[in-house]
């Protein structure tokens, strides 16, 4: 019997935040844990300008547990300003991408 793996496809783009608002594309990444780290983030406006970015990168660096609390805070308070956290994948966020892998 033949036996092939589903295919899964999803069409990715980056979309343009809504009038009056900003969107923040983030990426880090990590060589080993712990290990070298770095993070970047962009800032782009309604027209899909970039307005800011910044990059890092840190030392030696161990994910802390207590992270998981900290997320779970800002996940409430986006939701108090009407934000939004939403996961984007590697495709429709390559300037946050490559400067994280520099």
């Amino acid at each position: 019997m033949n036996y092939r793996h589903k295919l899964h496809v999803h069409n990715v783009v980056w979309t343009f935040p809504n009038k009056h608002r900003l969107k923040c594309n983030t990426n880090g990444a990590s060589k080993g844990n712990p290990g070298l780290n770095s993070y970047a983030l962009c800032l782009y406006d309604s027209h899909g300008d970039l307005v800011y970015a910044n990059e890092a990168l840190e030392g030696q660096w161990k994910i802390p547990w207590e992270m998981v609390e900290r997320g779970k805070t800002i996940r409430k308070r986006a939701h108090e300003l009407n934000a939004s956290i939403t996961h984007t994948f590697r495709e429709a966020n390559s300037v946050a991408d490559l400067f994280v892998m520099k």
